[in-house]
């Protein structure tokens, strides 16, 4: 898998994750928290048209002396820029989300939310792009860019003449240490050889679309739904589409169903924190 074509764009993820503690950084579906015993996975977003993604560039200066241009020296862009995520739909559950505003659905007729404009600083979310990638040897795969921190904004767009009325989602992605599983970006972890282990992205190649489901033990329960259902039921640990992460640690699930009941090895201790990165063709449980 050294060489691919990235084309389309498929969809996009967006999550919550652990803001402080030990485990800071690990996504956590869709909630504030998540409470022992509960599952919550990424918010799918299959409407997506763009999303413009585009590093800092890098920046040179001009050594000059003696009436000539000496050295041109070049310093690295250090980040991904802001970009805008466009979508042709407007979802409810997605504006409460990104906007930390409420969706009030008490009169069964009527829906109110909105965008949270006055909120003073954007809401801290994870997000991920992904696209199909057509592979040198004639396989397809799929790549999926992860953005673990970033600052999001939620907004419609204009109403024209026989237009569509897009959404637009501003990202802002942040420096960070930890992948989305709560895994470190440095040798213990994903080992990135990144500068002082620190990014804002990594890329994920897979042979299918993955999902992030995160289920928090309670001591008792040992086994959790995968939301959408696995494309395969193998299980073993660095040769399965299904990647589990517990407490920022790989590790093995006992089973795993087609129909998508997932089956831990032991029940472990409460707060458990148990990420699944789920290879599905994205057919809901």
């Amino acid at each position: 898998m050294a060489r691919g074509y990235p084309v389309g764009l498929a969809r996009a993820l967006i999550w919550t994750y652990v803001l402080t503690g030990a485990r800071k950084g690990t996504a956590i579906g869709q909630g504030s928290t998540i409470a022992n015993g509960a599952t919550s996975g990424a918010f799918v977003l299959p409407d997506v048209k763009t999303a413009n993604l585009a590093p800092v560039p890098a920046e040179t200066i001009e050594i000059q002396g003696g009436d000539r241009i000496v050295a041109t020296p070049a310093f690295g862009g250090g980040k991904t820029s802001p970009f805008e995520i466009v979508s042709s739909s407007i979802d409810t559950v997605l504006m409460g989300l990104i906007a930390g505003s409420n969706v009030n659905t008490t009169n069964s007729q009527h829906t109110y939310f909105g965008p949270n404009h006055n909120r003073s600083t954007p809401r801290s979310l994870g997000c991920a792009i992904q696209q199909r990638i057509e592979m040198s040897d004639g396989s397809t795969y799929f790549l999926t860019r992860i953005f673990p921190v970033c600052g999001m904004v939620i907004g419609g767009g204009n109403a024209a003449f026989r237009a569509g009325n897009d959404s637009t989602i501003t990202v802002s992605p942040v420096n960070t240490s930890t992948a989305l599983d709560g895994r470190s970006f440095g040798s213990t972890g994903l080992n990135l050889g990144y500068q002082d282990d620190i990014g804002d992205t990594y890329w994920l190649i897979s042979p299918y679309p993955v999902y992030f489901v995160t289920f928090a033990a309670d001591g008792t329960a040992t086994t959790f739904s995968t939301i959408y259902k696995p494309v395969s039921t193998t299980v073993t640990i660095n040769a399965s589409v299904n990647e589990m992460v517990k407490n920022a640690t790989v590790t093995a699930l006992s089973a795993i169903t087609l129909a998508g009941t997932a089956t831990l090895a032991a029940a472990g201790t409460a707060a458990d924190l148990h990420v699944l990165t789920l290879g599905t063709e994205y057919v809901p449980v």
